[in-house]
């Protein structure tokens, strides 16, 4: 497995169980909507912190596991995988904030809103990040 997959797979991983958990928090506390404003954003920084503090530890592991030869290695492959998987990422994130932006104020207001911009940041990460990983899996077989 490549360095780069390698790293493909630590983001998964950590944006799945750090927001997973998040929206997994909202869908059983229905009465998040009612806190104070300010306590809304516990369950957030939460999420927040511990993808940061599990994606900083998963490369200081990555970077001390592989050799230096593996990890600055960046060929023609790696930048057109790269390019291929930020493309869908990016057209996606392009039309889930249309969505937000445009549609969702006519019905919904306030954190709802705010949930559904940071779903639609997080499925456009995991789109890149599958995409990453289907295209080095892909190349292998």
């Amino acid at each position: 497995m490549s360095y780069k997959e390698k790293i493909a797979w630590l983001y998964l991983g950590a944006m799945g169980l750090c927001f997973g958990g998040y929206f997994a928090y909202l869908i059983a506390n229905p009465g998040f909507y009612d806190l104070p404003f300010l306590q809304k954003f516990v369950p957030l920084s939460i999420a927040g912190v511990l993808n940061m503090v599990l994606v900083g530890l998963g490369h200081l592991w990555l970077y001390l596991k592989n050799d230096k030869a593996d990890r600055i290695a960046t060929d023609e492959r790696d930048l057109k995988i790269d390019y291929s998987s930020m493309k869908i990422a990016y057209q996606l994130l392009v039309y889930a904030m249309l969505f937000v932006g445009c549609i969702l104020p006519f019905y919904v207001d306030g954190w709802k809103i705010v949930n559904c911009t940071i779903l639609a940041v997080v499925i456009a990460e995991l789109v890149h990040g599958g995409s990453v990983v289907l295209s080095y899996r892909k190349q292998m077989a």
